[in-house]
């Protein structure tokens, strides 16, 4: 692709754009950053819900973007700056993956012209965000997270075509684990190259770090881990939701949904005792960042159910579960019915029942299959093999098999089922440690705060020098 440079700015000082940092939280540890390192920012772009505080700006000039405005453009919107051929053919690799994210922002309504509404929503972002680059002379870009939300990725497209540095901060699905990266697609890259420097290396338990000792007994332990176990419902969220039910019916959309969809979906499935031999193969929901734009071209589950019915061994069957948000939010536009009687027309491949535990089809099956769902870092302390179809973590961790083709996969399955191969609790140890060595300690995703070992307070510190590092270097 060609580089395309803006001028650089004058006096050494950044034109920074923040993408994201949206709670309070996020923001605290954004205004303890900029207290430190403010005389080296001229101006500051920040699409926020919450704005920082203006004590800790300095000579900063401060712009808020307000975060719904960018989510909720519409495409209708009249472009301020005509969007060419050459940008278009430019950033062609990354317009599958865009429109794809699209789904997201603009659920499907007016089918009959779906696709080009998803268009013109492009063309309107694209429009913004040149002439905001145009007008701004931006000299750096940093993300809370990957980008995923359609906007955002628009913004990461157009850094990538003009030049632009960005770094981009991941929350592992690992206790107090975070990474800074400034590409989407060599995440992980890191993990790879520090796997086969330490294959060698004898690695203990009392060599991790309290927050890896912690991730090991986590995923080690024998009993149902607490966030799938099944949730009981209070009293009053039941009277809740039934006066719900009862007063505020669901709309026509959401009707139609349910007709159309969630309805014809369940005669697909079909009840098992788990007795038959097995892999497990969890659904994401979607539209969501596991999928787009960490699945790749897999982001299409089909592709990836469709791949591994071909490859099963003899005698062995592929299990599905549904993710079960798609029973219960309002906006599915990740699934259509011909999806579930395409899976139920492969061999040896059932859709299985919502009431069959997650972590029972784990336990029981001979491996696992995800995109990127924590299901499969859950599979490997279980000693199950994992065949993993996306860009996520654990895919270096032995016992995890990338798949990019039906070479990969029928390799794969000759490891596990022919030469029996498993996890090793050793190998799964000696993984921590390169996690420990390669990640952040802290938590950059405030969701992840339940499982955090460290306080509030202490955590937005952390969260501020890494912060200050991306503003400054």
């Amino acid at each position: 692709m060609q580089e395309h440079h803006f001028k650089v700015n004058v006096k050494n000082k950044q034109n920074l754009l923040i993408v994201g940092l949206l709670t309070p939280l996020q923001v605290s540890a954004l205004n303890l950053a900029l207290t430190s390192c403010n005389s080296k920012i001229h101006n500051l772009h920040h699409i926020t819900k919450t704005a920082v505080d203006s004590n800790s700006l300095g000579y900063i000039s401060y712009h808020l973007i307000p975060y719904d405005q960018m989510y909720y453009l519409q495409p209708e919107t009249i472009s301020e700056v005509p969007v060419d051929a050459e940008i278009l053919d430019a950033l062609a690799q990354y317009e599958p993956t865009l429109l794809k994210m699209l789904d997201r922002v603009y659920p499907q309504k007016k089918r009959y012209r779906y696709f080009d509404l998803k268009r013109h929503l492009y063309y309107a972002y694209l429009s913004y965000w040149i002439t905001f680059f145009t007008k701004n002379d931006i000299t750096k870009i940093i993300f809370h997270n990957i980008p995923h939300e359609g906007y955002d990725y628009v913004i990461y497209m157009l850094a990538k075509y003009y030049n632009i540095p960005i770094r981009i901060a991941y929350q592992l699905q690992v206790i107090d684990s975070y990474i800074i990266t400034d590409d989407i697609k060599s995440l992980f890259t890191e993990l790879a190259v520090a796997h086969h420097n330490l294959e060698n290396d004898d690695i203990h338990l009392n060599d991790l770090s309290p927050r890896m000792q912690r991730e090991y007994q986590l995923r080690t332990q024998k009993s149902m881990p607490f966030y799938m176990q099944p949730k009981k419902k209070s009293v009053l969220k039941h009277i809740y939701h039934h006066l719900q039910r009862k007063y505020f019916p669901i709309s026509e959309r959401d009707k139609m949904m349910a007709n159309e969809l969630i309805r014809p979906s369940l005669k697909y499935v079909r009840q098992t005792t788990l007795e038959s031999p097995y892999i497990y193969f969890a659904l994401h929901y979607q539209p969501e960042m596991t999928t787009v734009p960490l699945g790749g071209v897999y982001a299409d589950q089909f592709l990836a159910i469709q791949l591994i019915s071909k490859a099963l061994p003899k005698n062995m069957k592929l299990y599905i579960k549904e993710h079960p948000a798609i029973y219960k939010k309002r906006n599915p536009s990740g699934r259509f019915t011909e999806f579930y009687k395409k899976i139920a027309a492969l061999p040896n491949t059932q859709i299985v029942p919502q009431t069959l535990n997650s972590f029972k089809l784990i336990e029981k099956s001979q491996a696992v299959a995800t995109i990127t769902g924590t299901v499969g870092w859950e599979a490997l302390f279980l000693n199950k093999p994992v065949l993993v179809f996306g860009n996520i973590f654990y895919q270096h961790c032995p016992g995890a098999y990338p798949i990019h083709s039906y070479e990969c996969i029928q390799k794969a399955m000759d490891t596990i089922f022919l030469h029996k191969q498993k996890p090793k609790q050793k190998s799964l140890i000696k993984f921590l440690k390169i996690l420990d060595d390669k990640t952040k300690n802290g938590v950059v995703d405030f969701t992840y705060l339940n499982t955090s070992l460290t306080n509030k307070e202490q955590l937005i510190k952390q969260l501020s020098l890494s912060l200050k590092s991306m503003l400054t270097n």
